[in-house]
């Protein structure tokens, strides 16, 4: 399934079209995006680990199965919630 981004990959568009562009909140904006993407990395690694197997792969020992993606508010030092 070459057609389908990773939710990681997605948001490694979104931080190069944020700094191809010349938003009045670049910084923020590429803080906001680049802290997103160090956390989704973070998860999507931990269920490859956890499930001991990549996306698209199968094995013969079925530890579980990956669910989709949705989003989570989750508080930061900057005091406003981002979604994730």
């Amino acid at each position: 399934m070459a057609g389908k981004l990773r939710p990681s990959q997605q948001m490694r568009k979104e931080i190069a079209s944020i700094i191809q562009s010349k938003s009045e909140e670049l910084l923020m904006d590429f803080f906001r995006k680049s802290s997103k993407l160090v956390l989704q990395d973070s998860l999507e690694e931990e269920i490859t680990d956890f499930l001991q197997r990549d996306r698209h792969q199968h094995s013969e020992d079925p530890r579980g199965y990956r669910n989709g993606y949705y989003d989570r508010k989750i508080k930061s030092s900057e005091g406003a919630p981002h979604q994730c």
